[in-house]
């Protein structure tokens, strides 16, 4: 599939079904990571970039190191992400999802249901929270380094954003803006 720059691009996407070491399976069998992909695949595929899942893996990483409550934090969350680039796994366009049992709060105290880094390829997925819509959304953040549309530069209140900060009532359309960054 080609889009208007007359380019395809393949996003390679692994998912990672984490559990601690030290205890039992953490990731709830609620979680539906086929629909995610879909919701992935059909949003980027507007912008000529396909989504390939490459199975979900279980990988026993006990990310509990700051404090032992199964919960992926902030400090653990970037343990994590040097971790992987240690290994030299974290590499290219490929992103890591890693399907979580519950992420921190947010600065602001709300509850998160996904984290990225920008520029880490590597993005945490709160299996008890997240939406079909989060793991498109986080890798808009790690990948390309997406804002909220409502934060600086932009400030726009823009629903129909697949980068609106809430995912209630988010529409997953891409804009004109993310399009020139992707290809």
């Amino acid at each position: 599939m080609k889009g208007e720059c007359g380019c395809a691009v393949d996003h390679d996407v692994f998912v990672f079904h984490t559990a601690n070491p030290q205890g039992p399976d953490l990731c709830p069998n609620s979680f539906n990571i086929a629909t995610s992909v879909q919701v992935a695949t059909d949003t980027y595929g507007k912008v000529a970039i396909s989504v390939i899942n490459n199975g979900v893996t279980p990988m026993k990483f006990n990310y509990d190191l700051w404090d032992d409550d199964g919960i992926l934090d902030d400090i653990e969350y970037f343990e994590l992400i040097k971790h992987r680039n240690s290994t030299n796994q974290l590499i290219g366009d490929n992103q890591e999802v890693y399907l979580v049992n519950e992420l921190s709060l947010s600065p602001t105290g709300s509850v998160r249901t996904g984290m990225a880094i920008i520029g880490s390829n590597l993005v945490a997925i709160n299996t008890k929270t997240a939406v079909s819509t989060t793991m498109t959304h986080e890798i808009g953040h790690a990948k390309w380094g997406f804002l909220h549309p409502i934060d600086p530069p932009l400030n726009v209140y823009d629903t129909k954003n697949f980068m609106y900060e809430k995912a209630a009532g988010r529409t997953m359309n891409i804009r004109r803006y993310h399009f020139t960054k992707m290809h």
